[in-house]
């Protein structure tokens, strides 16, 4: 099993709006050749961003967004 979590904080100096961003990414073998994962994002929109929007997704109708994906992977 794998497990990488994280976190990022991009901010430029002249932004007063920036968001924070934290990932997590599971990942369980069950033989050699498959796998299932789970992939999580949380962001909150902090300063003057009104709503959240982790690329790939629709805008967030506030400050915050979760996005869970799970899935199964064989390789041939």
């Amino acid at each position: 099993m794998r497990c990488a979590p994280g976190c990022s904080r991009p901010r430029l100096p002249e932004a007063a709006a920036w968001s924070v961003s934290v990932p997590l990414f599971v990942d369980q073998f069950l033989s050699r050749r498959t796998d299932i994962f789970l992939i999580g994002r949380y962001q909150r929109a902090i300063g003057e961003a009104t709503t959240a929007a982790i690329f790939g997704y629709p805008t967030s109708a506030g400050r915050d967004q979760v996005v869970v994906t799970t899935g199964m992977r064989h390789r041939f």
